[in-house]
């Protein structure tokens, strides 16, 4: 494998950077910011308009390029002539002399966040000479840009109808997804004119421009990166908050940021056990695992050292920054870009799938976990490789069906973290980001170093019994790995959790028997004949369950409450069909109201039963009570069935969809009836809900 530097930059870009890199070390650092800085300490937007940012431009259009090519590549070259004035100026100040500077504008561009650290984290050395801390002080400034530019959004629309101020955020209001398609709303250039829009764009929009936030995410560049950048992004945004400010003295609208930490914590577990692994790891392990890094062949040359750094963070951290934050920010962009050598090298897909190309769409990590082959190539390499690409994607054949499982459930799983989306986009609330989201992302990491290490690719065996025992229970962890946010693990998790309520109805409902037959209330015909009468002598629900033969004990996988990943065969885990997510989406909407039910039901008894004891119940409440208690038999009755027909629909396509819809139709109306202590109707439900399935079988059969 060439391990030899390379850049992924597209040609344009590449220049560029390049070029910035030698300005900055051709001009003296002191050299004056007089004009291009407000005595604010903000840029002076008079020498970044696009009339001077366009000066020198050529009227003859280049026969391969685009205007807006044309015009960004000419911007560039003259704002990289004032870079190094901002450079040096923000470069200056340390977190101290940055938050008293621009104390009320870092306020404005940060959600809690100590966005001034970041100044003492660029003065921090880096290894092997390369710009690593600007890059992620720049990336991390990039995400706070992005969600600012959203909340002026949703403050203009909010402003523009009338809407209160706290609003939630609609779809009508709610800003685009993506930062370049944000940049050319009318709403935004109306907030900030023309010009800002321009420079906004040539540096963090589209990939004709310099396209900073997608290159520096998305793992696209390293080396070559000139730090300069960084300052002039900082400066840049202070100078929009201090912009906006202007339209909304009273402040800017704030959206609601995801809760990461909102997941609950055992979620993480699937019965592999939660643990974490930095922080339990002793120096050797750590010194080890950096060997390692620094020999894989999974991350290119030179790209392990954020890795590195993002280990020191995590057990040594000093910044008042989240440095799970920092961590992630740091790991992030090379895993998608080793990643990103993965997919391309096994799926036989031309080089320009590597780079950061200004006509083409960006492979991206979401792309690489698919199951098919999505990738936009350039003309002349689709007719090269016609005829010898397949359609599906060979990733899972390289890495194996475990680690899939763990990336989507950290990347792309909805009912996850999904990580990479909501931290690269300012989405998430950094100091809710859990350590142990950070772990798991570095256990992939520790995973995928060591099955592409040279020595393991030669004598696998020999080399795992070198590793410290730290890195030997990692490797086994996402070796065996279990998805615990794939939608057929949700359901088991949520059939688990009805199966332990129902148990633990039953003890109630027997605790209260017994103690209303010490109080000498005869129960014996409203509690055995009631119930035994209404099973027994009506026919369906017997040869209902003669038929399909459902008791709770032939259940295989919920015998226990325990949870195990034997339960959910691999094969079946990694993509769904639509048919297949509409089936396990209404299994669930089914076992989540059975819960509702015996909740519903459990409430019923307490708050009759209460009465009865104080002798405040009336005679028809005492009534209702004793056909609760008569109904308790149909109620186990029912949830056992709706049990047995979620693991009977998990293994068999014999249950549809419609069925299922139509069963959760009947329990809602079931906990409707309860509320309303209309017990007789919930039996009747019940025999319709059996009904339903047993027409659902015929339409199967014909």
């Amino acid at each position: 494998m060439d391990r030899r530097w390379t850049s992924y930059l597209s040609p344009g870009v590449s220049t560029i950077l390049h070029q910035a890199r030698n300005t900055i070390e051709e001009q003296e650092k002191g050299s004056s910011t007089a004009n291009l800085i407000t005595e604010e300490g903000t840029l002076d937007w008079r020498h970044f308009t696009r009339g001077e940012l366009l000066k020198g431009r050529i009227s003859q259009l280049e026969s391969q390029k685009t205007e807006e090519e044309q015009e960004f590549e000419i911007a560039s070259s003259n704002l990289q002539k004032w870079l190094p004035s901002i450079h040096a100026y923000v470069s200056s100040f340390d977190a101290r002399q940055l938050h008293d500077r621009y104390g009320p504008l870092l306020a404005g561009i940060s959600y809690e966040e100590d966005v001034s650290t970041l100044a003492d984290l660029r003065q921090r050395e880096d290894d092997e000479g390369c710009s690593w801390n600007d890059m992620t002080c720049a990336a991390i400034m990039c995400t706070y840009i992005e969600r600012f530019l959203g909340d002026v959004y949703v403050s203009l629309k909010i402003k523009e109808n009338n809407l209160p101020q706290d609003i939630g955020v609609s779809d009508d209001i709610r800003p685009p997804h993506l930062l370049k398609e944000l940049l050319l709303t009318p709403t935004l250039l109306q907030a900030f004119g023309p010009d800002v829009i321009f420079l906004l764009r040539l540096t963090m929009g589209p990939p004709t421009g310099l396209n900073l936030r997608n290159i520096l995410w998305h793992g696209f560049i390293s080396r070559e990166y000139p730090s300069l950048y960084t300052s002039f992004v900082i400066l840049l945004a202070l100078s929009l908050v201090e912009l906006a400010l202007g339209h909304f003295p009273a402040g800017i609208y704030r959206r609601k940021l995801k809760e990461i930490s909102k997941v609950p914590l055992h979620y993480y577990d699937f019965g592999m056990g939660i643990y974490s692994l930095v922080q339990d790891w002793d120096n050797r392990a750590c010194l080890q695992l950096e060997n390692i890094l620094r020999e894989t062949w999974f991350f290119p040359v030179g790209r392990s050292v954020p890795i590195i750094e993002a280990i020191r963070d995590l057990r040594t951290s000093t910044f008042k920054l989240n440095p799970n934050h920092r961590a992630l920010t740091r790991m992030l962009p090379q895993l998608e870009h080793a990643l990103r050598h993965v997919y391309v090298s096994c799926n036989g897909l031309p080089s320009s799938v590597l780079r950061a190309e200004s006509r083409l769409h960006f492979s991206t990590l979401d792309i690489f976990l698919a199951q098919d082959i999505e990738v936009e190539m350039t003309p002349q390499d689709r007719l090269q490789l016609e005829n010898q690409l397949e359609n599906k994607n060979k990733i899972s054949q390289q890495l194996s069906v475990p680690i899939m499982e763990a990336l989507w459930d950290i990347f792309l799983h909805v009912q996850g973290p999904r990580i990479r989306d909501r931290v690269s986009h300012g989405e998430a609330h950094v100091p809710s980001i859990p350590t142990i989201v950070a772990d798991r992302v570095l256990g992939i990491i520790t995973y995928l170093s060591i099955i592409f290490h040279p020595k393991y690719r030669t004598d696998p065996h020999g080399y795992r019994s070198q590793l410290e025992p730290q890195l030997e229970r990692c490797f086994r962890f996402y070796e065996e790995y279990v998805s615990c946010f794939h939608p057929k693990s949700l359901l088991f998790r949520e059939m688990s959790t009805c199966h332990s309520r129902w148990c633990d109805f039953h003890v109630q409902v027997e605790n209260a028997l017994q103690h209303e037959v010490q109080d000498e209330v005869e129960l014996d015909w409203i509690y055995k004949a009631r119930s035994d009468e209404y099973v027994k002598e009506d026919g369906a629900i017997a040869a209902f369950l003669e038929k399909f033969k459902l008791k709770i004990p032939e259940m295989e996988s919920l015998k226990t409450n325990h949870v195990t990943p034997t339960h959910l065969p691999k094969e079946e885990m990694l993509y769904l069909s639509a048919e297949e997510m509409s089936k396990i989406e209404s299994l669930r909407r089914l076992t989540q109201a059975c819960v509702d039910l015996l909740d519903t039901s459990e409430l019923k008894i307490q708050e009759v039963r209460e009465q009865i004891l104080k002798g405040t119940a009336t005679r028809r409440l005492q009534d209702s009570f004793y056909k609760l208690m008569g109904f308790l038999g149909t109620l186990c009755t029912i949830i056992q069935a709706v049990l047995v027909f979620a693991e009977y629909s998990k293994k068999s396509d014999s249950v549809e969809t419609r069925w299922l819809n139509e069963a959760h139709s009947r329990v809602l109306n079931m906990i409707r009836r309860a509320k309303e202590n209309q017990w007789t109707a919930i039996y009747a439900d019940f025999d319709k809900f059996t009904l339903d399935f047993q027409k659902s079988q015929n339409r199967r059969k014909k």
